[in-house]
């Protein structure tokens, strides 16, 4: 390929990209909300862990606990009648991942 035509493809740097600033920089009210939604993301976490039952991802949960979860899912498709077709293919989509 062509180093000039190269060259015009990669994408310019802003002639301050090297001082450290933000492309945007934000009001004190925007970071106030961004710290707000951070703390509260966090907060279920910290409910638990102030109730002595530790948060993690890696939960066992029973093939037979799983199936039973997934039909009661499909069943709550399964009486979606304004879906029509569509909830019965969501139905069966959501039965075909029992284990």
């Amino acid at each position: 390929m062509d180093k000039k035509l190269l060259h015009n493809l990669l994408p310019v740097r802003p002639p301050d990209a090297d001082k450290g600033k933000h492309m945007t920089e934000w009001t004190k009210e925007e970071d106030e909300a961004f710290n707000d939604v951070e703390r509260n993301s966090n907060l279920g976490k910290q409910i638990l862990r102030d109730l002595g039952q530790p948060y993690h991802f890696d939960v066992y949960v029973s093939p037979s606990q799983r199936n039973h979860v997934l039909e009661e899912v499909a069943l709550e498709f399964d009486k979606m009648k304004a879906f029509g077709t569509t909830g019965e293919s969501f139905a069966s989509f959501v039965r075909g991942m029992k284990k």
